[in-house]
């Protein structure tokens, strides 16, 4: 997913990203074909960060 697709397309990407969440799965992000960023459900992640209340 693009990050060009994420800014046009934001209620959509929302969808895949809570579909990919309850599946368990990781959301990759890029720009340009570069990895940016990934977006993984807490339960993939596996811990707490210093963010969570």
């Amino acid at each position: 997913m693009s990050v060009a697709e994420t800014r046009s397309r934001f209620t959509e990407v929302l969808e895949v990203l809570n579909d990919a969440a309850a599946r368990g799965r990781i959301t990759r992000v890029t720009n340009r074909g570069r990895k940016i960023a990934a977006v993984a459900s807490m339960h993939v992640a596996g811990h707490k960060t210093n963010t969570d209340r």
